[in-house]
């Protein structure tokens, strides 16, 4: 609060934004390079409490991250010393945690409302089989939302008694946020929360109930609960068809959150795993996995040293979370749009191929340019690649297919196929770079 021009908050909003950078008397930063420092310091106090040096990492990242991001995580985690052997989505390593604990299976939704992002996975159980059917999320909806809300409530009070506004960016700003979130916790075991500013001098008392702060976020908690009826809808099941809901992340311990899921689930909700620790614990299991995996394909047999004891690795059949496209050019309304090959929700690894047609008569050459996102506007998408492809020069309406594969890591493969003679013209992985500097 005493300097909240040298603070950085909810970073993990910005993965992958190459135009994002703080800066200060160092130098500049990315969020890269700000992700790296916080693994780094990880990795040093688990070194120092384990008294071994630490190489390998399985990071964990929202469902709801695009290529983009998670490449940008794997790079921070690289920087920071580690050799990156995994990312697992959040709601997944939820999953494992709560089944491997709870010995529960069948169909489970993960609602993972973390303090800066939201994922809704949905995954069907069996044994240390993983399977996930859908997912959902948005990565700039979490408990600072919540936080934000009091703030430009307390605001408002405090302004009414002809006080300036305190919502400036500075220290009296950070006195707001840092008094909302201790309004936010204490309304999570009572039902009132006492609040006490100090501005020139002057103090003042209020007083924020719980039922006026769930009248004040509850358009924010709809937003979640909308996301998590599309993912069931991705998967054509209703909510009588979950056996379990796992509610994960420190903003799930509102009570507002336990008492809607409970509404729309129509049972108790599990609370039998801590939800601020689950998703490490799940990322825990799945390495100790890799390592079981591991030491099986060095030695030809399987053991078991751990004390997780788990009989046999874990298999995670994951889905894309974003689909996959090219953008295409439509004679009839002379536009262009996004052309899905890969939808959303496709078990991975995945490939599809589509038939398109030249435009000009001998043209010569076409351009690829590789989307994410779910929307045929193409200024609602990401552009992810872009290759300029040489074509035998044929009369116009030509076929050229476009082969679109997703691999295990999330690594998009294009191939551009000659229609007429079934001949490769050309292949190309989507791999890129993360601005780092």
């Amino acid at each position: 609060m005493s300097d909240p021009e040298c603070v950085i908050q909810s970073i993990k909003r910005h993965m992958g934004n190459s135009h994002w950078r703080y800066f200060d008397r160092t130098g500049e930063y990315t969020p890269t390079h700000i992700s790296a420092l916080i693994l780094q310091a990880l990795k040093f106090e688990a070194e120092s409490h384990l008294g071994v040096e630490i190489q390998d990492a399985v990071i964990t990242v929202p469902a709801y991250f695009d290529d983009t991001r998670r490449k940008a995580t794997r790079v921070a985690g690289e920087l920071a010393g580690f050799t990156v052997k995994r990312l697992v989505n959040e709601p997944t390593a939820a999953s494992l945690a709560f089944s491997v604990t709870a010995h529960m299976g069948g169909n489970h939704l993960v609602y993972d409302l973390g303090g800066g992002t939201f994922d809704v996975s949905i995954l069907k159980v069996d044994g240390h089989t993983f399977t996930v059917l859908a997912t959902n999320g948005d990565r700039n909806l979490g408990g600072k939302d919540w936080d934000d809300v009091i703030m430009r409530w307390l605001n408002e009070q405090a302004s009414s008694g002809h006080y300036p506004d305190r919502l400036d960016g500075g220290r009296y700003e950070q006195e707001l946020r840092l008094a909302s979130e201790r309004a936010k916790r204490t309304l999570s075991m009572h039902h009132d929360a006492e609040i006490t500013l100090t501005m020139e001098n002057v103090t003042q008392s209020l007083r924020l109930s719980r039922s006026k702060f769930d009248e004040l976020t509850c358009s924010l908690l709809d937003r979640t609960l909308d996301l998590c009826e599309q993912a069931l809808e991705d998967t054509d099941l209703g909510w009588s068809d979950i056996d379990v809901v796992v509610p994960v992340g420190g903003s799930t311990n509102m009570p507002q959150v336990r008492r809607r899921l409970e509404e729309a689930w129509g049972k108790t909700v599990d609370r039998s795993i801590f939800a601020d620790e689950a998703v490490a614990l799940g990322a825990a299991m799945q390495a100790h996995s890799i390592a079981l995996q591991e030491e099986e394909d060095t030695s030809g047999r399987h053991t078991t040293t751990s004390a997780l004891k788990s009989p046999a690795p874990l298999t995670i059949n994951d889905v894309t979370s974003q689909s996959l496209g090219v953008l295409c050019y439509d004679k009839a309304t002379k536009r262009v749009y996004n052309s899905i090959l890969v939808p959303r929700n496709s078990p991975i690894p995945a490939r599809e191929r589509e038939t398109y047609y030249t435009i000009d008569d001998y043209q010569i050459e076409v351009c690829v340019e590789v989307t994410e996102g779910e929307d045929t506007d193409p200024r609602y998408v990401n552009i992810i690649g872009t290759k300029d492809i040489i074509i035998p020069s044929y009369p116009a309406g030509a076929p050229i297919d476009i082969d679109c594969a997703y691999d295990l890591d999330q690594i998009v493969y294009i191939e551009v196929i000659d229609g007429t003679t079934i001949e490769s013209l050309g292949k190309f992985s989507i791999d890129r770079k993360i601005d780092l500097v």
